[in-house]
């Protein structure tokens, strides 16, 4: 979550929306991002594409030791106001 709301931008088009959209994000163990998408839009398209943007330039860490090998999908809401 961190490392994404550091690369969150608030577009500028967006005049003063706001809302909160839930993005599903695909990692693999190694850190790598191998899907994102929308759960639940927050209504207004900019910003939703604002959050898959931060998503996307995001460095993911690594899956914690122990944990088995393959993809783990999160749910992550990321909120944006005015």
């Amino acid at each position: 979550r961190t490392r994404v709301e550091r690369l969150k931008r608030y577009p500028s088009r967006a005049g003063r929306a706001s809302g909160t959209v839930v993005l599903w994000l695909k990692v693999t163990s190694s850190g790598t991002l191998a899907g994102v998408g929308i759960s639940r839009s927050s209504g207004n398209a900019l910003l939703d594409q604002a959050a898959i943007s931060a998503v996307q330039k995001a460095r993911m860490p690594a899956a914690p030791n122990g944990l088995t090998q393959g993809t783990h999908t999160f749910s992550l809401p990321i909120r944006f106001a005015r």
